[in-house]
């Protein structure tokens, strides 16, 4: 089956339900949308949850805000999966809702998406569906390719690869000096709003998807700043330091020191 029903709180939470409306579209789903209140209209929503699968549903994905009950209403009265989304309010930003929707008793699960998730809501609708559909699988297969190929031309396009990639080539081919070890922690300090210490960014810049040549420079050159700290700290307050213990300091491919003969 290719239905799902989309199931609102009230109407005001229509601008989260229409991105799960676009996706699945995008899908070829068929979709009912009803505005079904749990406190309003309990009946009503409950006769709907009921004949939910006789009506040829597959999934429920139950928009609602504040304190946000109807996903739970909806899972109370059927055995098909109900996919909430917690809507964010006026108040708390959504996280009434959130705790509200997620926070259901053994044995009546809810899959709870993020606040205004409903983009994730329905692919995940679609990924449930995609069990037992091939086309679907493949559907989303191709659609994650899309999404892979799109970062990766940012990546390229955007400039970080190259740039990082280039300052890194053009260090490892010549000695340290004063002048280029200045240059490049002034730049670093203030890109990465550290100045305290780059090495400490290691991992950020790993969680950011930074290129491994831009990271490597970061981490080598950091090292050979006299113990980073108090020398980074220095130099991005304007003070004078004694750089000369970088200059003639060569470095292999890796970043390595060589030793001197």
């Amino acid at each position: 089956m290719r239905r799902v029903a989309i199931v609102m709180g009230s109407k005001s939470d229509l601008p989260v339900a229409e991105k799960a409306v676009g996706v699945l579209r995008d899908y070829g789903i068929e979709m009912e949308v009803r505005v079904l209140s749990a406190h309003r209209c309990p009946n009503e929503a409950r006769d709907f949850a009921v004949s939910a699968r006789e009506s040829g549903f597959s999934c429920i994905l139950a928009f609602a805000g504040m304190a946000a009950h109807l996903a739970g209403a909806m899972a109370a009265n059927t055995t098909l999966p109900v996919i909430g989304v917690p809507c964010s309010g006026t108040k708390l930003d959504g996280m009434d809702a959130l705790l509200s929707t997620v926070q259901m008793p053994s044995g009546i699960p809810v899959a709870t998406v993020a606040v205004d998730g409903g983009k994730n809501a329905a692919l995940l609708a679609v990924q449930i569906m995609a069990v037992s559909d091939a086309e679907l699988a493949q559907k989303l297969d191709e659609a994650r390719t899309r999404e892979r190929d799109a970062v990766l031309r940012a990546d390229e396009e955007g400039g970080v690869r190259k740039r990082y990639g280039e300052i890194y080539r053009e260090v490892r081919e010549k000695a340290f000096d004063t002048e280029t070890v200045e240059t490049l922690v002034g730049q670093y300090a203030h890109e990465l709003n550290d100045s305290g210490a780059m090495a400490r960014n290691a991992e950020r810049w790993e969680t950011e998807n930074y290129a491994a040549d831009g990271y490597e420079l970061v981490a080598f050159a950091a090292e050979r700043i006299a113990l980073l700290d108090e020398p980074v700290r220095a130099m991005s307050a304007g003070e004078e330091i004694d750089l000369r213990f970088l200059e003639k300091t060569n470095y292999d491919d890796k970043g390595t020191p060589l030793s001197e003969e």
